[in-house]
C-alpha cells in the first residue's frame, strides 16, 4: 500500500506547511533572531491556527473522534507521537527552528502531550464510501470509479472528490485506465491459462480445475464464477450482502490437513497488495476458547478495509462471527480507545480453511459465500515436482515482478469488482463432494455416515427404534439403531447421542424423514415391563406420511387425510 511518507513528508507539502508557519507564527523573536519564552497567546495560535493550517484535525467516526492529518483529500490517522514528530520535522528547517523547539520542549505537555490532540478542530469532509453500485479503487496518478451502470472505468484526481481518502488505502502503484477497454464478461470467464501472461488471472483459473478421468485437468467455469465474484465482494467496500468468503479445499481428506492449493496466494497476498488488510490466525478462534477472545481485532484501524482468518482449525467456531457479519463490528484495542465500525462500512471477511466449516441451518448458510479450490498446485508440486514459480515462470508478488504484471494484477481487480457489481455473489463454489465431506466431519466419521445411510436405505417406510430391549422379537431387533452400528462397526464407539443426531444430520443429507407427523421423541414399550425405547419412523419423499403400526405412547398431531395427501404432491 501507499508509503504516507510519500505525502506527508515529499518537498512539496513539506514547504506549503513551512509557508503557513510563517503566515502567523506562534513565536516572538527579536531583531537578533532570539525566541522569547511562549505564552498563552502563543500557545493559542498554536492550537487555533498552526495545527489546523499543517492540516491536523479530529474526524468524527460514528461517536468517535478520531485524530488525523490532512494533504489535500488524503487523510491519515495520526497520534501525539505523529503531530510531534511531524512539528519538529518542519521545525528543523526553517531559521531558528531550534530555538523555537527548545522553548517548547520547556512546555512539552503544552505543545506535544496527548491532550494537544483533543483541541483539534473538526474535520468537515468524510472519507469517501463505496456504495451498492458503485467502488473506488485508490492509486498514485488518482482514483479508479468502478460502477454497475457502466461498462467503462473512469479516472478521478483527489482534487475532485468531495470527500476524503485514506492514506494507507492508496496503492503506491500508476493505474493506467487504457488497459481496461470495455468490460467484457465472457472474455473474463473464459479460460486464459494456455495464453501468455495475466498469471494472477491464470492463478486463479488454476484454482478451480479438477482431473477427469482421464487426468486431465479440465477448467470449471461455474467454479469460477463463485471465486470470481467472491474476490470482486471482498475488494467492494460495501456489505450490499452480509457474507464472509470462505475458501475450501475439494480433495480434504478426513483427519487430514493436506492443504497447499493456493488458497493463500489469493486471501492472504494478492488481497493484501490491493487493499489495507489484516491476517489474523485463525487457530485463535476455535470452539476451545470458552469466552472467545475480546482483542481478536485488536490490529484494526478506521482505514482498515479487509480481514483474512487465515487456516481455519477442525473446530473453528464460525458462531462467534455471527453478529460481525451482519451487524457493526466493535473494536477493542489492547492499548488504545475503541471504535466502531458500522454494519455496511466494516472491512470485509474471509476464511481459508482445510475442514469443512461446522454448523447446519440458515444462519450458517446465509453468511457464507463458499469457493472450493482443486488440487492442482499441489499436485503439480507433490507428484510431479513441479513448483508454481515454474508454472507461471516466477514467483507471483515478489520483488521480481515487473511492471506490466502490477498493471494486469490491478486490471483484473477492477473487472473482477465489475463482475460482482453486475452479477453479485454466484454461490456455485462447492459440490456434493464438499458437502459430504462436511457431513463427514460433523457427524464424526465417515464410517458411521455410510453405516447410518445403510440403515436408513433398509428401513424406508419401517418403524426403527433407538435400542434394543426384552420383548422385542427378532425382526425388531434388526430395525435398532445403535445395535445396528455397534454390529456393522464393531470395535468403534460412538455415543448413544452421537449415533441419534448423527441419523437426522444423514437423514436430511440424503432427503430421508423421520417421525413426518409424529411427535419429536415419539415412544414404543415393549415386554411385560413396558420399557420404552424412541420410535423412528423413516420415509423418503415418496411416501412421507407412513403411520406406526400401532399406536405409540405419546400423541400425534392430527393431520387428516386430505392434508397428508396434499403435502405429499407438494413434496
Amino acid at each position: 500500500m501507499y508509503n504516507p511518507i510519500r505525502v506527508y513528508y515529499n518537498p512539496t507539502f513539506i514547504a506549503s506547511c513551512i509557508d503557513k508557519l510563517f503566515e502567523v507564527p506562534f513565536w516572538d523573536e527579536d531583531s537578533d533572531g532570539n525566541v522569547s519564552k511562549l505564552n498563552d497567546d502563543n500557545r493559542l495560535i498554536y492550537l487555533s491556527h498552526t495545527l489546523p493550517s499543517l492540516g491536523f484535525g479530529n474526524l468524527p467516526l460514528g461517536n468517535k473522534l478520531v485524530p488525523v492529518q490532512l494533504s489535500g483529500n488524503i487523510a491519515r490517522e495520526v497520534n501525539h507521537k505523529d503531530l510531534r514528530d511531524f512539528v519538529i520535522y518542519l521545525l528543523n528547517r526553517v531559521p531558528n527552528g531550534n530555538k523555537i523547539l527548545d522553548r517548547m520542549t520547556m512546555q512539552y505537555s503544552n505543545f506535544f502531550d496527548e491532550k494537544v490532540l483533543t483541541s483539534l478542530r473538526c474535520v468537515d469532509k468524510e472519507p469517501i464510501k463505496d456504495t451498492r453500485s458503485t467502488a473506488y479503487r485508490y492509486y498514485q496518478n488518482g482514483v479508479v470509479k468502478v460502477s454497475s451502470n457502466s461498462d467503462y472505468v473512469t479516472l478521478l484526481s483527489y482534487d475532485e472528490l468531495d470527500g476524503l481518502v485514506w492514506s494507507d488505502r492508496v496503492i503506491d502503484r500508476v493505474f493506467d485506465p487504457g488497459s481496461v477497454g470495455k468490460f467484457d464478461e465472457d472474455s473474463f470467464l473464459d479460460d486464459i491459462t494456455d495464453k501468455e501472461g495475466h498469471h494472477f488471472h491464470k492463478w486463479t483459473q488454476n484454482l478451480v480445475k479438477s482431473q477427469d478421468h482421464e487426468k486431465k485437468w479440465i477448467f470449471d467455469r461455474n467454479r469460477y464464477k463463485a471465486l470470481a465474484s467472491g474476490f470482486g465482494y471482498l475488494l467492494h467496500q460495501y456489505w450490499g450482502d452480509h457474507k464472509c468468503v470462505i475458501f475450501l479445499d475439494e480433495d480434504m481428506t478426513e483427519g487430514e490437513a493436506n492443504g497447499r492449493t493456493g488458497k493463500s496466494v489469493v486471501l492472504n497476498d494478492a488481497l493484501s497488495h490491493a487493499l489495507k488488510a489484516e491476517v489474523i490466525d485463525a487457530k485463535t478462534v476455535s470452539k476451545k476458547k470458552v469466552g472467545g477472545n475480546q482483542f481478536l481485532f485488536n490490529f484494526l484501524t478506521p482505514s482498515t478495509q479487509y480481514v483474512c482468518f487465515d487456516d481455519a482449525c477442525e473446530d473453528f467456531d464460525f458462531t462467534s462471527l455471527f453478529s460481525v457479519i451482519t451487524g457493526p463490528l466493535q473494536v477493542n484495542r489492547k492499548y488504545g480507545t475503541m471504535f466502531q465500525f458500522s454494519k455496511n462500512e466494516k472491512p470485509k471477511m474471509s476464511i481459508s480453511s482445510n475442514h469443512p466449516i461446522l454448523g447446519e441451518g440458515s444462519s450458517y448458510d446465509d453468511r457464507q459465500h463458499l469457493v472450493s479450490v482443486g488440487g492442482y498446485y499441489r499436485f503439480h508440486k507433490m507428484e510431479l515436482g513441479i513448483t508454481p514459480n515454474k508454472i507461471h515462470g516466477g514467483y507471483l508478488f515478489d520483488e521480481e515482478w515487473g511492471e506490466e504484471n502490477w498493471m494486469e494484477f490491478d486490471l483484473y481487480c477492477v473487472r473482477a469488482l465489475k463482475y460482482y457489481l453486475d452479477n453479485g455473489l454466484v454461490n456455485k463454489g462447492v459440490g456434493e463432494k464438499y458437502r459430504l465431506n462436511k457431513l463427514n466431519a460433523s457427524v464424526g466419521s465417515g464410517a458411521l455416515v455410510s453405516t447410518l445411510h445403510r440403515f436408513l436405505e433398509a428401513n424406508v417406510g419401517n418403524e426403527t427404534y433407538s435400542h434394543y430391549v426384552d420383548g422385542m422379537d427378532d425382526d425388531e431387533k434388526d430395525r435398532c439403531l445403535r445395535d445396528f452400528v455397534e454390529v456393522h462397526l464393531n470395535g468403534e464407539t460412538y455415543t448413544p447421542a452421537q449415533i441419534t443426531n448423527g441419523l437426522h444430520l444423514v437423514a436430511k443429507h440424503f432427503s430421508y424423514h423421520i417421525n413426518v407427523g409424529l411427535r419429536d421423541r415419539p415412544q414404543k414399550r415393549f415386554g411385560k415391563d413396558r420399557k420404552g425405547v424412541n420410535l423412528y419412523v423413516i420415509t423418503d419423499s415418496k411416501n412421507p406420511f407412513k403411520k406406526p403400526s400401532i399406536s405409540v405412547d405419546e400423541p400425534q398431531f392430527p393431520v387428516s387425510d386430505e392434508v397428508m395427501g396434499l403435502f405429499s404432491n407438494l413434496v
